[in-house]
């Protein structure tokens, strides 16, 4: 058994990153029981397609209790203005500093989001996965320097993407069933596994989050929290795209969901990626659709 001692991480700064970055590395990941239902599953090979722009994905771990994560939601924000149609971001409340509040009425934690934490190698929080890239001279996927981000992320668009990918939905307000279909179309040879993640996110949620006060903090009970990671449609570590991806390939998934009564379906949007699987995790194309336009 593992001696979790041993491996025990906390959030500590500055000269502790190294060590933090060694510790994460002993951590076991246990694995994550795939209960993912896929109404339809669907190959064939088609006339090749023009590669698509390249859409750039950012993982942003955060917390309640976090003091510097609103500049952490500021930043992505930024990025995500400077960039229409070509970044999409999400918020994954995991880590030390997210139990809610007394007065809260919301757990944005969930067990897809805390897995995502270590699958991530993240160390504290705020920080952000940018495609899931590891970048020279880091210690980890998840960076932890909100003000690198922006440099990651043009980086990132200036890939070529060897796979398209789209999203379709239908929503029934009656019934709030949703259904999820994404489209994979290959127009490069891939000899990588590759593997399909489905989320679905929320905005414009008000609940308490710790923010700065001068030198100090105090909890703003009417923050607004948006693009936070409610639930996904896939494991989180995705689903196995089963199929030879050479150019022409076409793979089709169609998912469901019930969407919970507490959710404000105009205010979620479903974000999906095509990444690969193994040590490297990178990211190879993302997409996002709201559930009502």
């Amino acid at each position: 058994m593992m001696n979790i001692s041993a491996c025990y991480r906390t959030a500590f700064a500055g000269t502790m990153v190294l060590l933090f970055a060694f510790l994460s590395s002993c951590k076991e990941i246990p694995p994550f029981i795939d209960f993912t239902e896929i109404l339809s599953d669907t190959t064939y090979l088609d006339v090749v397609e023009t590669p698509q722009s390249r859409i750039v994905v950012l993982e942003e771990f955060t917390g309640v209790r976090c003091v510097n994560c609103p500049a952490g939601h500021e930043e992505s924000r930024n990025i995500a203005e400077a960039h229409p149609g070509r970044f999409v971001y999400m918020s994954l409340h995991a880590g030390f500093l997210t139990a809610p509040y007394p007065e809260s009425q919301q757990q944005f934690v969930i067990e897809e989001t805390t897995f995502l934490y270590d699958f991530l190698e993240t160390l504290a929080v705020p920080a952000a996965a940018i495609d899931r890239v590891k970048f020279p001279n880091e210690n980890t996927i998840a960076l932890l320097n909100a003000n690198t981000w922006a440099a990651k992320v043009e980086q990132e668009l200036q890939k070529p993407t060897p796979v398209n990918l789209y999203l379709t939905r239908e929503y029934d307000p009656e019934t709030r069933n949703l259904r999820v279909t994404a489209k994979l179309s290959y127009t490069q040879t891939i000899t990588t596994d590759n593997n399909l993640s489905v989320f679905i996110a929320e905005s414009h949620i008000i609940d308490p989050q710790l923010i700065p006060d001068g030198a100090s903090s105090i909890v703003k009970p009417d923050y607004e929290h948006n693009h936070v990671v409610r639930d996904m449609f896939t494991a989180p570590q995705g689903i196995v795209i089963n199929a030879e991806k050479v150019p022409g390939r076409v793979v089709i998934k169609v998912f469901e969901m019930v969407l919970p009564d507490e959710w404000v379906a105009e205010n979620c949007e479903i974000t999906a990626f095509v990444h690969n699987a193994g040590t490297n995790k990178e990211i190879l194309q993302g997409a996002t659709i709201k559930v009502i336009e």
